[in-house]
């Protein structure tokens, strides 16, 4: 917060980790009288999610009154990224820079579901139930599962792919919503090769045993 953070709400994508050692090796103190690594001042809406639903369960733990100002500041802040045609931008530039990614709603759709079960506000989770309506519309395969971006692009930009991630995290939001099918459906697409996804397939793992219960999730 006090360092990839934007006072007027949202998180910043990254600090540079070049020369760790001379930096970042050194005490807490003696790097605040340094000069500060360049911080990449760009929002992206994938990595807010996430930081997000860190910042939700520790203030679930903690009741911290500024963190939870600060949460409802990047809430309002990141609607500048979303419309109900195009879902989520991945980032704002001049403007909201829409891509047409799976990784930005489904980020977003759960961290709105996180905030209904910890602050119990309705208006969350009518929201993640929005985004979770556009992923189903334009995401989803009639055959099972997600594709992780909208049709279009040229080369090798055009191809779509379901990736195992971000259908744990599909499974994970339409199984908070109540949409066990759905859910089950994102599970199987991979549960024949999940195993060739090696550390990748912990994410799988989770959602299975979220969605599906232990006896199973044991098997993977």
């Amino acid at each position: 917060l006090n360092t990839l953070s934007d006072k007027n709400g949202g998180f910043f994508a990254s600090q540079d980790a070049d020369g760790e050692d001379k930096y970042y090796g050194k005490p807490l103190e003696a790097r605040k009288k340094m000069p500060q690594p360049f911080i990449d001042r760009t929002i992206y809406a994938d990595l807010n999610g996430l930081a997000l639903r860190s910042l939700l369960v520790y203030f679930d733990v903690t009741k911290d009154k500024p963190v939870a100002e600060f949460i409802a500041k990047t809430f309002s802040f990141l609607e500048k990224f979303y419309s109900r045609e195009r879902g989520f931008a991945h980032c704002l530039d001049k403007s909201p820079l829409h891509l047409g990614l799976m990784r930005d709603q489904i980020n977003m759709a759960l961290t709105y579901l996180e905030a209904h079960r910890i602050l119990g506000k309705k208006e969350y989770l009518e929201k993640s139930r929005e985004i979770a309506g556009f992923i189903l519309k334009k995401f989803h395969d009639s055959e099972g599962g997600f594709w992780d971006k909208l049709p279009g692009g040229e080369g090798k930009l055009s191809v779509r792919e379901k990736r195992i991630g971000e259908n744990a995290r599909a499974a994970l939001l339409f199984h908070g919503l109540g949409e066990t099918k759905i859910a089950e459906e994102a599970l199987e697409v991979f549960a024949l090769d999940y195993k060739m996804y090696g550390p990748l397939a912990g994410e799988y793992g989770l959602a299975v045993e979220r969605v599906l219960g232990n006896e199973i999730a044991g098997q993977v």
